[in-house]
């Protein structure tokens, strides 16, 4: 899913807003072709109840798979092998009748043609070894202080990630309301210090995380929240 506005409408700042949303899968990848994968959706922040939409990436576009519902899990059975399936999913709070996320993430699943017999691809190596690691398979990000905040507030976000091994990587973005710009390059830095210096309701911070080794200039998983600033 890549960084770009799908949306003009700038919903109303409220405590009913999730502010993160944390992935999960039953299985590790990869998995062979033909076996269920229940995903679990948690959120975070907000007030309930929540809504999910559920999505899925096979390699060239992103298809709704699980339209909005209370439903916190997705059970998918992938039929054919792929390296580069993700799912993705969008959660809004209580009472939110916009198709548009409160908080939204996703997570990269490869499939084989026979369970276990392939590593992700592309395989990161752990630094120093010809191991490969596990890719980042979730990544939440939490700021302090919380939204909205004035002009010339600094926020520090956080960015939390599973999987990756040590020294997992991560690029941050900031969304003005017309188009994103990149904050800070990939780096080992597991926050970003931001002081908004224009009002704006529609900001967004999105952390891009990747494995240690990684040289790929893509996300592993991601992850972006609303951040209102004012007068």
């Amino acid at each position: 899913m890549s960084l770009s506005t799908s949306s003009t409408f700038a919903p109303p700042i409220s405590s009913a807003r999730a502010s993160a949303v944390i992935l999960g899968a039953n299985r590790s990848v990869p998995q062979g072709a033909g076996t269920t994968i229940t995903w679990t959706a948690t959120p975070c922040g907000g007030r309930g109840p929540y809504e999910y939409k559920w999505l899925l990436y096979n390699g060239s576009e992103w298809d709704v798979v699980k339209n909005w519902s209370e439903a916190n899990t997705f059970r998918w059975t992938p039929v054919f092998a792929n390296p580069r399936y993700r799912v993705a999913v969008w959660v809004r709070g209580a009472g939110s009748s916009v198709d548009d996320f409160d908080a939204t993430t996703e997570a990269a699943f490869a499939i084989d043609e026979v369970s276990g017999l392939a590593p992700f691809a592309p395989a990161a190596m752990s630094p120093g070894t010809s191991a490969p690691v596990q890719p980042v398979s979730t990544v939440t990000l939490a700021a302090n202080p919380s939204p909205p905040q004035p002009v010339g507030t600094t926020i520090d976000w956080t960015a939390s990630a599973t999987g990756g091994g040590a020294g997992r990587q991560y690029k941050w973005f900031v969304y003005d309301g017309s188009r994103w710009k990149v904050a800070s390059s990939w780096s080992t830095s597991d926050t970003l210090r931001w002081t908004p210096l224009r009002p704006n309701p529609r900001y967004r911070i999105a952390v891009w995380a990747r494995s240690a080794g990684s040289i790929t200039d893509y996300f592993e998983a991601c992850a972006e929240v609303e951040f209102a600033v004012n007068e």
